[in-house]
Order: structure tokens, then C-alpha cells, then sequence
């Protein structure tokens, strides 16, 4: 057993109990082991919390900032980028509402750090937002407003997303991040996600 093993179980407690509900006893029993090997790996259950949000959270920064230092055009840039993170939600989705729900549990200094991931992420998204704004292919909205209404549509999937309908998690992102730049853009170049990407549908046709 190591600490993924641990944050792994502490993922499904916290998701299906809640963090406040869960304590270090209920971990450790589902792990099959005493509550005094936990702290062997952890200092406690903030930190197991904290090393949650903090992991994917970088994560999804350094993809995001792949896509912006590639050599593809800022329309396919932003399009892949809406993609990456709304697939990501929807495959984590333990994650996801743990990110959403569960950070006022973490201590100030932690939040803080957590905040300039999110504050960065954020900014690449405004970046590229802002490019195509100057270019006249999207709408003329204020760059921050537009880009949370965009990233807000790619978030909330998690919430009612279940993966054994219709649609796979791949399908639905499509789905979505087609529906959020056509919101956006109002001039070419405008191109399917499925393009971009070089996406196939699986479901049957």
C-alpha cells in the first residue's frame, strides 16, 4: 500500500459520505488496515484532501498549458483546450465535486495555493479568449464574464453526467464543447470539436 492507494479510498469515502462525514477510521477499514498505519503516509485527513485538489489541479494546468504552447491556431487551441477540461470533469467526477464542494475544508495557506493554480489556468483561457476577441471572431463580452460562463457550461456535467448512459464521457465533452463555441463565436474559423480533435463517435449510427 502506498499514498495513491490511501487517497484513492479516501476519493470514493469523501464522495459518497462527504469530508466532514468521514473520518480516519473508515478509511482505514476500508484499506483492511489500523488507523495508526495511515498517518505512516498521511499527517491527517486535510492533507489527504489537500494532495486531492492540489494533484489534479496541476494536472490540468500543465495540459492546458501544453495546448497553449503548441503550434496549432488559437481557434483549435481554445477548442482542445475546452475539450481537455471538460473530458477531465467528466472522467473524474469523484474529483471533480470534491474540488467543488469540499475546498473550505482546507486551511488558509492551502486554499492559497490552490487559488494560483486555478488563477492561472483561468488566465490561459482569458489569453486565448481575448486573441480571438481582438481578431472579431467571438463575441464582444466582457473576457472574464465570457470566460466563466464558457468553463462554468464545461464544469457542471459532473453533476448529473452517469456513466453507463447513453453517451460516453468522450461523446458528451464533444457535445458540450461544440455547443460552448458556437455560443461564442460569431465570425470563422468555426470547426466541429469532432475536427479539431480528430474525434470518432463509438455509438452506433
Amino acid at each position: 500500500m502506498d499514498k495513491s492507494d490511501i487517497i484513492n479510498s479516501s476519493l470514493k469515502l469523501f464522495y459518497a459520505k462527504g469530508y466532514n462525514a468521514t473520518s480516519m477510521e473508515d478509511i482505514a477499514e476500508d484499506l483492511g488496515i489500523k488507523k495508526a498505519s495511515l498517518y505512516y503516509h498521511i499527517k491527517g485527513k486535510q492533507d489527504l484532501l489537500y494532495e486531492m485538489i492540489k494533484s489534479i489541479g496541476l494536472k490540468l494546468l500543465k495540459d492546458i498549458e501544453q495546448i497553449k504552447e503548441s503550434d496549432k491556431s488559437i481557434h483549435e487551441k481554445l477548442a482542445t483546450a475546452f475539450y481537455t477540461y471538460t473530458l477531465t470533469c467528466l472522467k473524474n467526477i469523484e474529483y471533480t465535486a470534491i474540488i467543488h464542494d469540499e475546498i473550505k475544508a482546507l486551511d488558509l495557506e492551502q486554499r492559497k495555493v490552490i487559488k494560483n493554480t486555478q488563477v492561472n489556468f483561468l488566465n490561459i483561457f482569458k489569453q486565448m479568449i481575448a486573441e480571438e476577441l481582438r481578431h472579431g471572431f467571438i463575441v464582444e463580452l466582457d473576457v472574464n464574464i465570457l470566460t466563466h460562463i464558457a468553463l462554468g457550461t464545461c464544469t457542471w456535467g459532473y453533476k448529473w453526467f452517469k456513466h453507463d448512459k447513453e453517451y460516453s464521457p468522450e461523446e458528451l465533452a464533444v457535445i458540450i464543447c461544440n455547443f460552448v463555441m458556437k455560443s461564442i463565436y460569431i465570425k470563422e474559423p468555426l470547426c466541429p470539436i469532432e475536427t479539431v480533435i480528430n474525434f470518432k463517435s463509438k455509438s452506433p449510427t
